[in-house]
């Protein structure tokens, strides 16, 4: 950016007028006395003089100088600084600095007045602005120069400053733009996605009653071998169809867009229901289950997704733990937010795996190896507390240690309170 020195003075006096001309003339010789120098107390001509380049326009009225400050922030060339005289015939400075500020309200002013009765308070005052300076006369030509010199380089420094601040506001615009038609995109692919999914899901199903009606056959008339390929067969029909469904089920919960049905819900009851849905799981292992939820305790959330997320986790504590073991169900509360977990002392989980149990498929390779599931379960879980705004966590101690899930619920609408 180029330096603006441009300088406006308004002074009803001409011989003042010439003064400061005289003073920030770029040609002006140290030794040389101004017109005026009356106004000025003990002037030493041995002081070194150091004189700026400035463009200064001098005017004796004020209205002739406010509609030059008008022309000046027409042609986009608008003046740095302004020395306006407070005694004027007509209109004073300060309401002189209130029109020009109305035009220009970058300008830096500094108000002269040879009136003591003039208090900087009361100047500020009268304009509501705190910027302004004001210099008394007499004064010394070198307070000219100095305040002509700092303040154009404030103003210089000022605009640099806003024209450098537009041009990130523009960049941030610009990627900010950018980063929405990437992520509306991303929101379309999302979708295709799932669509895709649901198509995949009905020309695999399709086919696949078609091979499914070998139940129809009569076993009894096949021989050994042809038995246990129709087992497979069996077996493979069946494998493919929970992976189909539970791949569609998986991106319905986790879709982003998806809409959120808040309402209370008792947290003790619901998880004794899920529970019930594993008891022949925990008859059989003869597993111990010890629920930690004051009776009566409620939550808001959404009763179908809540009740898939305390499934998976007790599904998944069941699944793992020893036989004989026991299963601890705990909620707590503190400052409105819920803290719900879930512990074993099952197989554990590799604590360098931690972080990737929330991962779709994160186990496919074990399924595929005899292991129950399609590694979406826990995902599920951790794409529900994402729609419900929760945090879900995941700790163990390494191979066959306490492992526990534990899921804070802590936005605004989710109150553990008594019913």
């Amino acid at each position: 950016m180029e330096f603006n020195g441009r300088i406006l003075v308004i002074d009803d006096d001409t011989a003042i007028l010439e003064t400061y001309q005289d003073i920030l003339d770029q040609d002006h010789h140290e030794d040389s006395f101004i017109t005026g120098n009356d106004l000025f107390e003990n002037i030493d001509p041995e002081i070194n003089i150091t004189v700026d380049q400035y463009d200064v326009k001098l005017f004796s009225k004020p209205d002739l100088g406010i509609r030059e400050i008008q022309i000046a922030q027409d042609a986009h060339n608008p003046f740095a600084v302004a020395f306006i005289d407070m005694k004027m015939p007509g209109m004073d400075g300060v309401e002189t600095a209130k029109q020009i500020w109305m035009i220009d309200p970058d300008i830096k002013i500094v108000i002269v007045t040879a009136y003591t009765e003039y208090a900087v308070n009361d100047i500020i005052n009268m304009l509501g602005r705190q910027d302004i300076l004001l210099l008394r006369k007499p004064f010394y030509p070198e307070e000219i120069r100095q305040l002509s010199k700092t303040l154009t380089q404030n103003w210089n420094l000022e605009q640099a400053e806003k024209q450098h601040r537009k041009r990130l506001e523009k960049a941030v615009a610009e990627r900010t733009s950018e980063l929405k038609k990437k992520n509306d995109r991303l929101r379309q692919l999302d979708k295709e996605k799932s669509n895709f999914i649901g198509y995949l899901s009905h020309e695999i199903n399709t086919p696949l009653n078609w091979i499914s009606a070998t139940d129809i056959m009569d076993k009894e008339e096949l021989n050994k071998n042809n038995t246990e390929m129709i087992k497979l067969i069996d077996k493979g029909v069946e494998r493919i169809s929970g992976l189909m469904s539970a791949m569609v089920s998986y991106f319905q919960i986790s879709d982003p867009e998806r809409k959120i049905n808040f309402k209370k819900i008792l947290l003790d009851e619901e998880i004794k229901s899920s529970i019930a849905e594993y008891e022949n799981d925990i008859q059989r292992k003869q597993l111990k289950i010890q629920v930690e939820i004051q009776k009566g305790k409620s939550i808001h959330a959404d009763p179908g997704l809540f009740k898939i997320l305390a499934s998976a986790l007790i599904s998944n504590a069941v699944m793992f733990s020893e036989s004989g073991g026991t299963v601890r169900i705990c909620a707590s509360c503190e400052k409105g937010n819920v803290l719900f977990s879930i512990r074993d002392q099952g197989c554990g989980i590799d604590p360098d795996r931690i972080n990737d149990i929330f991962n779709p498929f994160s186990n496919l390779e074990a399924a595929r190896h005899g292991n129950q599931g399609f590694g979406l379960s826990l995902p599920k879980a951790k794409a529900i507390a994402d729609l419900h705004k929760w945090d879900i966590r995941a700790w163990s101690s390494g191979a066959y240690k306490e492992t526990g899930f534990a899921v804070l619920m802590k936005d605004k609408g989710c109150l553990l309170e008594k019913i």
